[in-house]
C-alpha cells in the first residue's frame, strides 16, 4: 500500500531526526521517528516494512496519529 500525501514541516523533520538519533530515548520511539519521514518521501508500506520490521498496520496507525496530532501523536500511549 503506497503512502499518500504526508507532508513534513522543516521543524517536524528536524525533531524526528533528533528523536531517531537520540541514544537516550526508547527504541520504539526512534523507530516511529524513522517511519514518518519515509512515508513523507513516498516510500511504500512494503518498503518501510522491509527496512524497519514494522507491520503495515502499525505504519498506518502511526501515520494516522501523526496526521491527527503531529509529533505528539507518536508518543507511546498506555
Amino acid at each position: 500500500m503506497p503512502s499518500t500525501g504526508l507532508v513534513l514541516t522543516t521543524e517536524q523533520r528536524t525533531e524526528l531526526e533528533t528523536q531517531e538519533r537520540s541514544r537516550r530515548g526508547r527504541a520504539d520511539a526512534a523507530r516511529r521517528a524513522r517511519v514518518i519521514p519515509q512515508l513523507a518521501a513516498g516510500d511504500t508500506y512494503a518498503s518501510i516494512t522491509a527496512k524497519t520490521g514494522c507491520s503495515s498496520r502499525t505504519i498506518a496507525l502511526w501515520k494516522h496519529r501523526f496526521e491527527a496530532d503531529g509529533i505528539a501523536g507518536l508518543s507511546a500511549r498506555l
